[in-house]
């Protein structure tokens, strides 16, 4: 099995999709690359209050727009790749007991750990609050 590596690319245009959100209103309280490796592959995983009120459409349109706006985002993300979640989600409100950031983007690495039995193999964390 071969892992796909995080890449800088990665890295850098996730945070530039995330600081485009942050100006668009989007108030993503949760923002990370997870590594899943069931789907040997990256996943950008925001979490923002609202998302199940206003409906994945809502969400993913708003995600969308920012990625658009983005430079070389077309060579990370597709739309198998992304995930909205509410923050009430478990794995969201899991991972906040284990990983607090600091105000604005972070860059923590944060591997092979268990929280509330959600294992993360690995992780790119830009923001948890």
């Amino acid at each position: 099995m071969v892992i796909q590596p995080l890449t800088q690319t990665m890295i850098s245009v996730g945070e530039a999709v995330l600081r485009r959100l942050d100006r668009t209103g989007f108030k993503a309280t949760v923002a990370l690359w997870l590594y899943e490796p069931e789907s040997v592959g990256w996943r950008f995983v925001l979490a923002a209050p609202g998302v199940r009120r206003q409906g994945p459409r809502w969400a993913y349109g708003k995600i969308l727009r920012a990625i658009r706006s983005v430079e070389a985002s077309g060579e990370v993300f597709t739309l198998d790749n992304l995930t909205a979640k509410e923050n009430t989600d478990p794995f969201i409100r899991a991972l906040r007991k284990a990983v607090k950031t600091k105000p604005g983007i972070s860059g923590v690495r944060y591997t092979r750990n268990a929280i509330d039995g959600h294992f993360i193999e690995d992780a790119y964390i830009y923001r948890v609050r």
